[in-house]
């Protein structure tokens, strides 16, 4: 029994794992693309643009998608939407990674 539950706890983290996973240097380089531009150097917040570094994958993650999907959720939602509509799940999740790397 103690074996079958730990085969099922490692699976459960194999799997989840990957959704909260991405490439750093990959997410910098998209950052730099567009990103800087209004949240600034590593996502430190320039004017009415939130501070988005450090802040958690899965947030990050939502955030984007929400945006993505066309969702408006705050007051710069049509730039966050325009910006997001082209990325990838990729994308999204090394831009997560990165951005939560900048402590």
């Amino acid at each position: 029994m103690k074996g079958l539950l730990l085969g099922i706890v490692s699976l459960c983290l194999f799997v989840s794992k990957p959704a909260l996973s991405g490439d750093i240097d990959a997410g910098e380089a998209r950052y730099a693309q567009n990103c800087g531009n209004c949240h600034g150097p590593g996502g430190m917040g320039l004017a009415s643009y939130p501070k988005i570094k450090g802040k958690e994958i899965p947030y990050l993650i939502d955030r984007l998608k929400t945006y993505r999907a066309g969702t408006k959720i705050g007051p710069n939602s049509d730039l966050m939407i325009m910006m997001a509509m082209p990325l990838s799940d990729a994308e999204i999740a090394n831009l997560a990674a990165y951005l939560n790397a900048q402590k």
